[in-house]
C-alpha cells in the first residue's frame, strides 16, 4: 500500500536543498545575505534582501545578484573583458553599423569548445548575437583572436 504525504512548501525547498536540487534561478529572499557589483565597478560583499527596497528591487531586475563574492567578481571580469575587446575593436578597425537586412558582411567570434579554440565566422543568412560586436573581415577576425585572446578567454569562460 503506497502512503501518501503533504509537504508544506518550505519543506518542499528544504528537501531539495538537502538533495541538491537547483531548480530555478537563485533569488534571494527576506533577510537573505547576496553580493552585487556596485556602481563605481566593486564588488560588494553582502547586503541582505528586503523586498520593499528600491535599490534591492533594480539590482534584481537587472541581474546584478550574486549567490558568492567568487560569482560576482566572474561577472565583472566578463564585463570588463567585454568593454576591453569592444574597445580594441573601435581602435582598431572601426565600430561596425549593424545593418539586419545585410548581415553577410559581419564576422562574429565563438569559441569551439570540442576543438578548443576560437574561430570566426562569416554571417551568411542570419545575425548571430555577439556580446562584444562585429567585425568587417576574416583578417580583423584572426588580428582580435591573437591580440585579445586572454580577454576572450573570460567573455566565453574557457579554463
Amino acid at each position: 500500500m503506497k502512503k501518501e504525504y503533504e509537504v508544506t512548501p518550505e519543506q518542499d525547498k528544504e528537501i531539495k536543498k538537502l538533495l541538491g536540487i537547483n531548480i530555478g534561478l537563485w533569488k534571494p529572499e527576506e533577510d537573505e545575505w547576496y553580493n552585487f557589483i556596485d556602481d563605481i565597478g566593486i564588488v560588494n560583499s553582502g547586503t541582505t534582501y528586503e523586498n520593499n527596497n528600491s535599490n534591492d528591487i533594480r539590482r534584481i531586475e537587472m541581474g546584478n545578484y550574486f549567490q558568492n563574492i567568487e560569482e560576482a567578481q566572474k561577472a565583472l571580469d566578463k564585463l570588463k573583458a567585454i568593454q576591453k575587446v569592444k574597445e580594441y575593436i573601435a581602435d582598431n578597425f572601426g565600430v561596425v553599423t549593424v545593418d539586419k537586412n545585410d548581415c553577410q558582411k559581419l564576422f562574429t567570434i565563438n569559441y569551439v569548445r570540442g576543438v578548443n579554440e576560437f574561430i570566426y565566422e562569416h554571417n551568411s543568412t542570419a545575425l548571430v548575437y555577439s556580446p562584444f560586436g562585429y567585425l568587417k573581415s576574416f583578417e580583423d577576425s584572426e588580428l582580435l583572436i591573437k591580440d585579445c585572446e586572454e580577454e576572450l578567454k573570460i567573455i566565453f569562460d574557457v579554463k
